[in-house]
């Protein structure tokens, strides 16, 4: 993990200060040879990832597993690149799937519109730049996604694979440790630890010169009795069963208020449980996770506010109170949008899950 990275984060970074000698398990997570100088599949020659944070977080904020990649293509040759990217992912990975430019530190300043393909065991995720990669120039990315790798109820397992499109020239993995568990093991064994400001442990690899297409593929396993998430904690007893209708209708409107940039304001049950602390900084900014992907995605704030366009347009955008996921995607869209704080996300969603309940 870069050092301003780990500045920003205070956790979730080697804390090494020059690349690991790779143990032989660690070695053998990329499955060969590396070949720095191996061309990308789509023969794009020149492009290549200069450096990618991936984090693997199975039961993070919800009961799949939350994907994360950070990282910065870079185009060596001597032309410009007009060309599409590729990026491999899990087949199944398509809950709230975002790829998006990073411009100025925002990470979902520009998320692109995309198409999926499946090939065999996995999918491949094709968009085309906002604009052509100069020579020389770097291209930063943000993809996240969700999916349900987790096999087994107690004794549980994840089997994780990430696919190299192109060369990496420095992969920095880590892999959290789902809160409640116990007996967590990974095959190859990570190289080093640290405790999150989430209170959660993480596993980190540190990998150098990664050749195209040569997958590399993790085995977790642990022991959780439940499905519940890690960052947020468990109601008060007896809580899922006040939720129902009423507290689904106070989240639409909150979120048709948080929609005209009015504050929030919900007036749900008191009093409310206490959460974890908030995500870790993996790169992300504070108002993370981005909103649930469609193939088109705009993270632009509406114009216009206060105005009957703007009113209109909230309307549009209201959830229906009988579809949580609709729900949810809206509170993702207003954190994002800095309409609503981390808190009362964490609410938000403690309430929509109470009402499922």
């Amino acid at each position: 993990m870069r050092a301003g990275w780990l500045a920003r984060s205070g956790a979730l970074a080697l804390v090494l200060g020059v690349a690991l000698s790779l143990s032989p398990g660690v070695a053998d997570l990329a499955d060969g040879e590396a070949a720095p100088g191996a061309p990308a599949p789509d023969g794009s020659r020149g492009i290549r990832v200069k450096s990618m944070d991936l984090s693997l977080r199975p039961e993070y904020d919800t009961s799949d597993a939350l994907i994360i990649y950070d990282f910065t293509l870079a185009n060596t040759g001597a032309a410009a690149y007009d060309g599409e990217v590729r990026f491999h992912v899990p087949k199944g990975a398509t809950k709230q799937v975002h790829v998006c430019e990073q411009v100025d530190g925002n990470k979902h300043a520009v998320c692109r519109p995309y198409t999926t393909t499946n090939d065999g065991d996995e999918s491949t995720l094709t968009w085309a730049p906002s604009k052509p990669i100069g020579a020389g120039q770097s291209y930063p990315i943000y993809i996240e996604y969700y999916y349900n790798p987790i096999q087994g109820k107690g004794a549980k397992t994840v089997d994780f694979r990430y696919h190299p499109s192109y060369p990496v020239d420095q992969l920095n993995m880590d892999v959290a440790q789902p809160a409640r568990s116990s007996g967590f093991t990974i095959d190859p064994p990570a190289t080093g630890t640290l405790t999150a400001d989430d209170g959660l442990t993480y596993y980190t690899y540190n990998l150098k010169d990664l050749s195209a297409d040569n997958p590399l593929e993790l085995k977790v396993s642990y022991t959780k009795e439940d499905n519940r998430p890690s960052v947020i904690t468990a109601g008060a007893p007896g809580a899922a069963a006040q939720a129902g209708s009423k507290s689904t209708v106070a989240v639409v409107a909150a979120l048709v208020l948080a929609a005209f940039g009015g504050m929030m304001a919900i007036g749900l049950r008191s009093p409310r449980p206490r959460y974890a602390k908030g995500r870790p900084n993996r790169g992300r900014q504070r108002r993370e996770p981005a909103p649930p992907s469609r193939p088109n995605v705009s993270v632009t704030r509406p114009s216009g506010a206060g105005t009957a366009g703007s009113a209109a347009r909230a309307a549009a955008s209201a959830p229906s109170r009988d579809d949580p996921q609709e729900l949810l995607r809206l509170a993702r869209r207003r954190l994002l949008e800095g309409k609503i704080s981390e808190e009362t996300y964490q609410a938000i969603v403690r309430d929509i899950e109470e009402g499922q309940g």
